[in-house]
């Protein structure tokens, strides 16, 4: 028999979540500088999946899932279905959890690619199992891969219908910009995910680093760069690319973008080979509708 995670163990994510339940609102909040009120992390995250997911319903979206890992192994999440508040799991859970999100990092990391699918045709898997008690074994996830933060964003359909999943595959570019907007929004939490003391899982040490690793090797990744997710790969775009992508939304010849960000010619029409580089393309007018797609919206705003 296996040993049940207490519902109030206050080393645990789990217990917070609980007493949101019972009412404990006092819980919800932690004493930050001056004595003011901060609310928890995940409550904040919660938040911003909230609000996100009244965006994207109308593609048949019932609930959205967030979980971040970071470089020295630790795992944290929160979706915005109930089940996941109100039911104990147990050791085992986490246990196959951290089995199988290992697993799918791995390859991920390895192959660049950035999205998944969660679905009862997957096999006999006990981690699925345990997700389709929750509600959660139908989804599609978009990883989010950086040096310093892996993101996964799980866009969660009715656990019986298959072909909603389908449709929400074949929206994968508005899934990328839910995603990307997500991201952008939870970057600005970066220092309290750090200092986070409630993880649920911490992945092997020795994987961790070979899975930050090939995120490393993978990419030219600087400060001054900026991750997006599209067509399924994780492309990084300098803050100078951006400037040009902004105007090249409307068509702009590179002569009036040159002029208008102070720069010669020569300088935008790198810019631009560099971008149609990253997105696999080889002309100017395939970069006009790249910018406009919806996974570059949350950057060009």
């Amino acid at each position: 028999m296996s040993k049940q995670i207490n519902a109030f163990d206050s080393k645990t994510h789990r217990a917070r979540s609980t007493e949101l339940y019972t009412n404990n609102v006092d819980k919800c909040f932690e004493y930050g500088k001056n004595n003011e009120f901060k609310k928890d992390l995940s409550y904040v995250i919660q938040d911003l999946l909230k609000k996100e997911l009244s965006l994207i319903k109308h593609l048949g979206v019932m609930h959205l899932g967030f979980r971040y890992f970071l470089p020295n192994g630790k795992s944290f999440g929160c979706p915005t279905i109930d089940s996941w508040y109100k039911q104990h799991r147990d050791e085992n859970f986490y246990k196959y959890m951290k089995s199988y999100l290992t697993q799918e990092l791995i390859y991920l990391s390895e192959n660049k690619f950035c999205y998944v699918t969660r679905a009862d045709d997957q096999g006999d898997n006990q981690y699925l199992n345990e997700l389709k008690k929750l509600g959660l074994n139908n989804s599609v996830g978009v990883y989010n891969f950086s040096p310093n933060r892996i993101d996964s964003f799980f866009f969660i359909c009715s656990p019986t219908d298959g072909k909603q999943r389908d449709y929400l595959i074949n929206k994968i570019q508005w899934l990328e910009h839910h995603a990307n907007s997500l991201t952008k929004k939870i970057d600005k939490l970066s220092e309290e995910i750090i200092n986070y003391k409630h993880e649920e899982f911490c992945l092997e040490p020795s994987i961790a680093s070979e899975i930050f690793n090939n995120i490393t090797i993978n990419t030219k990744f600087s400060s001054q760069c900026i991750n997006i997710i599209a067509d399924g790969r994780k492309i990084e775009i300098t803050a100078g690319e951006i400037e040009v992508l902004k105007f090249l939304k409307s068509g702009t010849s590179n002569k009036i973008i040159a002029y208008k960000l102070g720069l010669n010619e020569k300088t935008v029409e790198r810019r631009l080979c560099s971008l149609k580089i990253k997105f696999c393309i080889n002309s100017k007018n395939n970069l006009v509708t790249i910018a406009n797609s919806p996974q570059l919206q949350p950057i060009l705003h």
